[in-house]
C-alpha cells in the first residue's frame, strides 16, 4: 500500500489500482475506495469547473458593476476571488488525473 497523504483525521492511500481515502474520527475509521474511472471523472468535472470558474470571474466583473465606485470595486474583488478558483481546479484536475493513471497500471 503506497501513502499519498498523511494527516490526522485524513489518509490518501492506493491499494492495488484503487485510491482508498480513510477517514478517522474519534474512535472510528472509515475507508472509501475510489477506482481509476471514478477519478477520470472527477478530473473531467474539476477541469470544466476550471473553465466555469473563468467564465463566471469575468460576468461576475461585468454583470454586478453598479454607477457608484465602490459598486464596481466590490464587483472586481468578487470577480478576482472567483478567477483564483480557477487554478485550483486546474490543479486537481490533473492530480486525479495522474492518480487515475497510476492506479490504472
Amino acid at each position: 500500500m503506497r501513502q499519498l497523504i498523511a494527516c490526522p483525521d485524513v489518509s490518501l492511500q492506493f491499494l492495488s489500482s484503487h485510491l482508498v481515502v480513510v477517514l478517522a474520527g474519534k474512535n472510528r475509521l472509515k475507508a472509501t475506495f475510489v477506482n481509476p474511472s471514478q477519478l477520470k471523472t472527477l478530473s473531467s468535472i474539476c477541469f470544466a469547473l476550471a473553465f466555469a470558474s473563468i467564465i463566471g470571474s469575468i460576468a461576475v466583473w461585468a454583470l454586478t458593476g453598479g454607477d457608484a465606485a465602490e459598486s464596481k470595486a466590490h464587483a472586481e474583488r468578487f470577480g478576482i476571488f472567483i478567477g483564483l478558483w480557477a487554478p485550483t481546479f486546474f490543479a486537481l484536475s490533473t492530480r486525479l488525473d495522474r492518480l487515475a493513471e497510476s492506479g490504472a497500471k
